[in-house]
């Protein structure tokens, strides 16, 4: 039973309501399911953020590397290969886009840094294509980050007359569980072969 005071200070007795709460068990119950329901929701959006986030990662090598790519294609368009045929972890050209005359240009050295995983460009002057193998490469410059596994170049010379050289250069990236090959080839304009003057 329940009294309370009516508005003319007198006790009034009221029966009791009959209004119901939430028992203990029914609580517990929801707490569990809520708990249950917020692990789920957790564990989902943590994968969908490590698949982002990976994701993210594969896409900044991919454009590390294409820019790494698109450098040394731009190179070996314009170049002579001063190495012989075969596949290396580094490969020597000279460039002739870099000739200020007839008798000078650069050459250049593409290589694949094993110890810090990237691909470094290291360049010097040179008077023609034979003084490549002779000269001083200096220490290079580091042109992608260090996600790169493995890299090698495959070097076809041209030939005089008909065969027109090429590089394929193919990288292994990775970063975390992430592995993504990828490859490009370029055909070589080769002055000294083609017989193009400066």
């Amino acid at each position: 039973m329940i009294y309370i005071l009516n508005k003319t200070m007198k006790i009034k007795k009221i029966e009791n309501l009959n209004r119901k709460g939430f028992t203990l068990v029914e609580v517990m119950v929801a707490l569990f399911v809520f708990a249950l329901v917020m692990t789920a929701t957790s564990v989902t959006f943590a994968k969908a953020f490590r698949v982002y986030s990976d994701a993210k990662d594969v896409q900044e090598n991919m454009e590390n590397a294409q820019y790494a790519m698109n450098l040394m294609a731009k190179t070996f368009r314009t170049s002579s290969v001063a190495s012989s045929d075969g596949t290396f972890d580094s490969v020597t050209v000279f460039d002739y886009s870099q000739a200020v005359g007839p008798a000078d240009g650069k050459c250049i050295r593409y290589y694949f840094d094993s110890v810090n995983n990237r691909i470094m460009k290291s360049e010097n002057n040179a008077p023609n294509l034979t003084s490549c193998g002779s000269a001083a490469q200096p220490t290079g410059l580091p042109i992608t980050s260090g996600n790169i596994v493995a890299a090698e170049f495959d070097v076809r010379s041209s030939s005089a007359g008909s065969v027109v050289g090429k590089v394929t250069f193919s990288m292994k990236l990775k970063k975390g569980k992430s592995e993504v090959d990828i490859q490009t080839t370029t055909s070589l304009r080769d002055y000294v072969e083609s017989e193009i003057s400066l």
